[in-house]
């Protein structure tokens, strides 16, 4: 991590197939009412199942438990798509991290 003393406030969600670690998910409190989320990752064999989607819905029904209204991220930008279709919105100009273009994105819960 960057921050290694952010980790005490990280939540971390993962998803399992047939017992073996499939797709995970970081939030990290980035104000009182908005979680960014960071690290989303689905291993190869297992993209294509829903478990990305499921696991930001997990990350939504658990949000309101810690006040949170907001979630926000930098997506990459080969994957904006599947954000889209998550109904977060992209703000700002797009940047580098770690040598791939990404943009900032958010999306306000009900």
């Amino acid at each position: 991590m960057d921050d290694p003393s952010a980790e005490e406030e990280a939540i971390h969600i993962v998803a399992y197939v047939d017992g073996k670690l499939a797709a995970t998910a970081r939030v990290l409190p980035e104000s009182a009412t908005t979680w960014h989320v960071q690290r989303v990752a689905t291993l190869y064999p297992a993209r294509g199942k829903g478990l990305g989607s499921k696991l930001f819905a997990y990350i939504e029904q658990l949000a309101p438990e810690y006040g949170i209204k907001t979630l926000v991220l930098g997506a990459q930008v080969q994957a904006r798509g599947f954000y889209d279709r998550l109904g977060f919105s992209a703000f700002g100009e797009e940047f580098i991290e770690a040598g791939i273009q990404h943009i900032h994105m958010k999306k306000a819960l009900s």
